[in-house]
């Protein structure tokens, strides 16, 4: 978890990709935020449209579409994947055969273990969801690793991490 934090702190080019499980928890605002604040532009999937509008300036266009993806993922040296599953038919299809280089770090963050890996190998995996800036600047370090086990801070948002049944 501290790795993936570093990561992203350290990037020259990161990359998001924003899947329907930012859309389903209610997160957009805080992949926009952090977003910002790493400058770095967003992809989303089919199922993540919504996560900012489609006339933000970070907003690049939905992953199967080749032409709006391919130049940002080859130039990313950091990719956040969030709630995404990198389904087959999007991702390893005829109009994209999305695949990551050795010296790219995809970070893999969705509630569903199965779902990190599947498609794609992550460099890190995190089981989790985004708690919220708003809430972690609410909650005490101590509340939030009372409720969820692990959190990351990136950039000031507080990503909590599911540790599993406790």
């Amino acid at each position: 978890v501290a790795r993936a934090a570093e990561l992203l702190r350290g990037a020259r080019r990161p990359l998001l990709i924003a899947g329907g499980g930012v859309i389903a928890a209610g997160a957009g605002d805080d992949v926009r935020t952090l977003a910002r604040r790493l400058h770095a532009p967003i992809l989303t999937t089919v199922m993540g449209r919504g996560t900012l509008p489609e006339t933000d300036p970070l907003w690049l266009g939905v992953l199967p579409n080749r032409l709006a993806s391919q130049a940002a993922l080859e130039a990313a040296d950091v990719v956040l994947a969030v709630g995404c599953r990198f389904a087959h038919r999007s991702t390893k299809g005829l109009l994209l055969n999305l695949s990551f280089r050795p010296e790219q770090a995809l970070i893999h963050l969705d509630l569903d273990p199965e779902e990190i890996g599947r498609q794609h190998a992550a460099a890190i995996g995190i089981v989790g969801s985004f708690v919220g800036h708003r809430l972690g600047r609410r909650l005490p370090q101590a509340t939030l690793r009372k409720a969820f086990g692990v959190f990351l801070v990136v950039m000031g948002l507080v990503i909590a991490v599911d540790t599993g049944p406790s």
